[in-house]
């Protein structure tokens, strides 16, 4: 459990780099790209399709990021009303749903990442497809998040109903 708590960690760890490089990128090129447009009638041809295709990038990999710290969006009313055992077996069930659904979403991702390879971007030298395969990739990273989750409802502590939701302390 530990290693597998550390290979998750580590790959959250590297996401949360990633969404910060990228929007430190967006914070420089985005606002110059802006002055040089209406300041001095020049732009950057390659700014608009880039930042299209990085939003989408960054958000899933954030996506996954939020799983791994339990901060995504939760109505929780009826987890508080439920006895501890009835909590532990919803909060499994969410986690197991929610894993299951991200390997669809990566599963159908791959395949439109794939036939996006064929696809050029008009301004830069690059193949859309390659920004997409973001997709699977987040997608695995979300279902290890969620299988985290599940293992973290079996854990001690989760038993005496501290941590029910696997969330850091």
């Amino acid at each position: 459990m530990r290693a597998f708590d550390r290979l998750v960690e580590g790959l959250v760890r590297w996401a949360n780099g990633f969404v910060i490089v990228v929007s430190f990128f967006f914070a420089i090129v985005l606002p110059v790209s802006v002055v040089l447009r209406y300041v001095f009638n020049y732009g950057f041809e390659w700014v608009d399709e880039l930042s299209s295709i990085l939003v989408s990038t960054v958000m899933f990999v954030a996506l996954a990021v939020c799983f791994a710290e339990n901060m995504h969006i939760r109505i929780d009313a009826l987890l508080k009303v439920l006895p501890a055992p009835a909590r532990r077996f919803v909060l499994r069930c969410s986690h197991a749903i929610t894993a299951a659904f991200f390997v669809l979403v990566g599963y159908f991702g791959y395949y439109v990442a794939e036939a996006d390879l064929g696809i050029s971007m008009s301004t830069l030298p690059l193949r859309r497809g390659v920004f997409l395969f973001v997709i699977p990739l987040a997608s695995a990273l979300a279902v290890l998040c969620e299988l985290r989750n599940i293992a973290r409802t079996f854990t001690e502590r989760a038993q005496r109903g501290d941590e029910l939701d696997g969330a850091r302390s």
